[in-house]
């Protein structure tokens, strides 16, 4: 019984990584048509992203080992719902998180004129991405990479519980998500240059790209913190 709990709330997991995907996608898609330029990812990109994200993802969240106290609570009804209320506002708050900074950068990309600074690169448009230079394109790269970071965050079901509390005692997360990151790198770095016809990265500018994606760590820390506070006010 203990050890099917915690399956569970490793799916509830999962379906918590996936849909904070999903719905992000959509409305970064959605929003970008209303703002008048081309949204950040292609349909492809898309798909691509899913395909390099699910199945090491699956494997890194589905091998979480049973958490301590998970038999004191109460059963689950035959018709509840395997996403919880917790689990919603996560979604969509994380969610928000990333539509704020990709449409911010979008904005950014298509306000800054081609030869122009660090968004604009060498100028030359892309054939992909009608609005964007080609070193502009590769923002898709930081999808992926917030996707890599928000995995420790969906360790977490609940605020009392930090995503990155025990993450040195499951080495098959670490490995996974090891692995998930030095595949979604390589291999969105090379379908990109390949493929969407964008400029390559230097070091510098993953550097960069790692440490800002990073930040929804520290998002997912400030909201946990926020909603435990306003819970007994709640209360």
């Amino acid at each position: 019984m203990h050890w099917g709990r915690a399956l569970y709330e490793n799916i509830q997991r999962f379906i918590q990584f996936q849909l904070t995907i999903n719905v992000s996608a959509l409305v970064i898609a959605f929003m970008s048509i209303l703002c008048g330029f081309h949204p950040p990812f292609t349909i492809l990109q898309l798909l691509w992203i899913n395909v390099i994200m699910d199945t090491l993802a699956a494997i890194a969240l589905c091998s979480e080992p049973p958490r301590a106290g998970l038999m004191r609570l109460p059963p689950k009804r035959r018709d509840e719902s395997i996403v919880t209320r917790q689990m919603t506002i996560t979604i969509a708050g994380t969610a928000l998180f990333f539509v704020a900074v990709m449409m911010a950068f979008s904005w950014k990309c298509v306000a800054r004129p081609a030869g122009q600074g660090w968004f604009a690169g060498t100028g030359e448009w892309s054939e992909v991405f009608p609005d964007f230079t080609v070193r502009q394109g590769p923002s898709s790269y930081a999808f992926v990479l917030f996707q890599v970071w928000n995995e420790i965050n969906c360790r977490s079901l609940v605020p009392e519980v930090s995503g990155l509390h025990g993450l040195e005692r499951n080495p098959v997360f670490s490995a996974c998500g090891s692995d998930n990151r030095i595949c979604a790198g390589g291999h969105s770095l090379r379908l990109a240059v390949a493929v969407f016809q964008v400029e390559r990265l230097g070091w510098s500018d993953w550097i960069i790209l790692v440490a800002a994606t990073a930040s929804v760590i520290i998002y997912a820390e400030i909201s946990r913190w926020v909603r435990m506070w306003l819970a007994p006010a709640r209360s």
